[in-house]
Order: C-alpha cells, then sequence, then structure tokens
C-alpha cells in the first residue's frame, strides 16, 4: 500500500513541474484527432506533428494555416505562462548623519548588573571532585 501511495504521489510532483494538469489530460484526444487529420490531409508522422505544432515548424504552420487556429488552441499543453521577475536592487551609498535626538538629553541610563549574593553553583555539591 505505501508503494502505490508514493507513486501517486510521485507521479502528481512531475505531473505539477512539467505544467501538465488535468485540462491537458482531457484535451489528449483532440490532440490525437487532429494528429489523425494532418495524417490524413499532409502525410505528416507523429514527430512532424508534434513540431508543427510545439516545435520549429510552429511559426510556419500558424502562418500557413491560419483557419486552423481554433483547432491550434484546443491542443493540450499550449499554455502561455508570462511570470517574469526582475529584482532590482538599489544600494544608497549616502553616509547617514547622525541627527541627535531633541529628548536625547534628558533621558538617562541607570541600569547596573549586579552578581546574585548566592549561586547555586557555589554549594558544594556542585563543586568539581576534591584530590585528597
Amino acid at each position: 500500500m505505501k508503494k502505490i501511495i508514493h507513486f501517486i504521489l510521485s507521479v502528481i510532483i512531475l505531473s505539477q513541474s512539467m505544467n501538465v494538469s488535468a485540462k491537458d489530460i482531457i484535451q489528449m484526444d483532440d490532440f490525437f484527432k487532429h494528429a489523425q487529420y494532418h495524417y490524413e490531409e499532409f502525410g505528416d508522422d507523429l514527430f512532424t506533428f508534434v513540431s508543427k505544432h510545439y516545435g520549429e515548424l510552429k511559426e510556419e504552420h500558424n502562418k500557413k494555416h491560419q483557419n486552423e487556429s481554433s483547432q491550434h488552441e484546443q491542443l493540450p499543453f499550449n499554455h502561455h505562462l508570462g511570470s517574469h521577475t526582475s529584482t532590482i536592487f538599489l544600494a544608497d551609498f549616502i553616509e547617514n548623519e547622525q541627527i541627535p535626538a531633541p529628548f536625547g538629553n534628558l533621558l538617562s541610563h541607570h541600569f547596573f548588573y549586579l552578581l546574585p549574593a548566592t549561586s547555586k553553583a557555589t554549594v558544594d555539591i556542585f563543586q568539581p571532585p576534591k584530590i585528597a
């Protein structure tokens, strides 16, 4: 039972890392129908079909077959993720001047730490053994 749960969790983590969603799995039927259409009309094998819709030939194929754009939108794995992050770090190199506080002179610090008069560490039981 543990192996099955580990396998399922591994598949879920792998699919999420590859950005595969349930919608993509449902759209696999459209993928195979469109691949069959390309095989019948153009004689494309599976590798050529994938190249035309996801690879190098995608732009050229979209220009030639603009009438199929509605079918192309229904294909799985057509995510347009536009998450760009830019981090800007600006350092302030101007020396900060010490501005005196208006009430700084009125405050006085009267704090003194005194050692306690008795300590448990000074009791004989907590001392190292003495050589006789």
